[in-house]
């Protein structure tokens, strides 16, 4: 849709619509609005916080430094299902014990549940803050 900025520019319609108190917004003046899907709002210290939860990776290879972060993109249902059976599968490969004390088991949960407070930080910072407050209590607890 053309918006003329300019008052010689506008059509007689527009005058009507002005002398008459009503006023139209260019997209209801064009035809029907169409909803586009919105991209979500992130937190502009989100990433910050996600890097300070998880740092970053780095390592050098063949004299180059490389440095590897966590995605900052919200995770649909299907990535929670395929972290799922991403969990279950490598507790199977990897032969963790299903009861007592297994290092396996916790590494791989440990994992997990990192990505689980990634996810909830990008939807809310907030409540990954507490989670990782938690990890980090119940990690203190267990040692």
């Amino acid at each position: 849709a053309v918006v003329a900025r300019n008052p010689e520019k506008r059509s007689p319609g527009a005058n009507k619509l002005k002398k008459e108190g009503r006023s139209r917004s260019p997209a209801s003046s064009v035809g029907p609005e169409k909803h586009q899907p919105q991209m979500p709002q992130t937190d502009p210290n989100m990433e910050e916080t996600l890097n300070t939860i998880l740092p970053p990776l780095e390592w050098m290879e063949d004299g180059q430094l490389y440095i590897k972060q966590v995605k900052s993109t919200p995770a649909t249902r299907q990535d929670v299902s395929k972290l799922s059976e991403a969990l279950n599968s490598r507790l199977v490969k990897r032969q963790a014990r299903d009861s007592g004390i297994c290092p396996i088991r916790r590494e791989l949960y440990t994992q997990a549940f990192d990505e689980l407070i990634r996810q909830i930080t990008i939807d809310g910072v907030e409540r990954g803050l507490l989670l990782l407050r938690i990890r980090d209590e119940i990690n203190m607890t267990i040692k």
